[in-house]
């Protein structure tokens, strides 16, 4: 007998092919559909359960920062969705690149007040990239890739793709599994390239305060060549210690809530 395959299977399905190994969840009902086929692909996939969905929220957090891909997390609706919501507002600060999947009503019960129903493009809007409704069990890997890319795109950070109940379990007609894309790469303007080396060649004391995309981007070997050449100090972010080494002699420490007498 030929086994259905349903918009939960080809979500699994895209998340290996975007060779996601790893994923974060609290089990829930509203999207038992994706639990069972990454039961079954358990071998390519490592799924850790936690207690609490901020722990998955903020497991995937961790995760994307060091493999530098989304962190991927799953949580059911209502309370699921709201207790993961502190860890989408710290990878949208942090630029950290993270799809959480959201369980949801079935597609029949969406704006009638059903029981734990929450309009998650209000809720989650204002913290994350972009909110994302499959509202047919064909529009999950397409939804899928979608978040994955713009969780990488331009600035890092969350992306959520809000599951119905129902488009995880029923059949899926659009069998194709979408393969990923190479991250954009945006040039930059050289005309402002040239204006910042005309202000750093004018400065007295040129200090760089070095942000989240040095380790996303694989640039601390540069920075460290930049400082060398230019006499540069710098001082890392806020939460973005490691662009260097701290015993570097261009390494001024780090900014925190408040300024340390030595940066005043």
């Amino acid at each position: 007998m030929t086994e259905t395959v349903t918009g939960g299977q080809t979500l699994v399905d895209t998340l290996i092919k975007h060779e996601i190994r790893t994923i974060f969840c609290v089990p829930g009902e509203s999207y038992l559909g994706a639990v069972e086929p990454l039961r079954r692909n358990q071998n390519k996939i490592r799924l850790i359960v936690n207690r609490h969905e901020s722990g998955a929220s903020f497991a995937a957090c961790a995760h994307a920062r060091m493999t530098n891909k989304p962190g991927i997390a799953f949580v059911s609706r209502g309370p699921g969705a709201t207790n993961a919501a502190i860890g989408v507002h710290t990878a949208r600060q942090d630029s950290t690149p993270m799809v959480l999947f959201v369980g949801q009503v079935p597609t029949n019960q969406i704006g009638r007040e059903a029981f734990q129903e929450v309009d998650y493009h209000n809720m989650y809007g204002p913290l994350a990239k972009g909110v994302m409704q499959a509202m047919a069990p064909d529009d999950v890997a397409e939804f899928t890739k979608k978040a994955l890319a713009l969780a990488v795109d331009e600035r890092p950070g969350p992306v959520v793709v809000v599951l119905p109940e129902n488009v995880t379990t029923q059949k899926c007609n659009n069998l194709k599994i979408p393969a990923p894309e190479p991250r954009p790469i945006y040039p930059p303007d050289p005309n402002k390239i040239a204006a910042a080396a005309k202000m750093i060649n004018e400065a007295q004391h040129p200090v760089v305060i070095a942000g989240e995309m040095i380790n996303f981007e694989g640039a601390n070997a540069a920075l460290e060549a930049f400082l060398e050449a230019s006499g540069a100090g710098m001082c890392a972010a806020f939460r973005r210690q490691g662009t260097i080494p701290t015993d570097h002699p261009a390494c001024l420490g780090h900014f925190g809530l408040a300024l340390a007498p030595y940066q005043k």
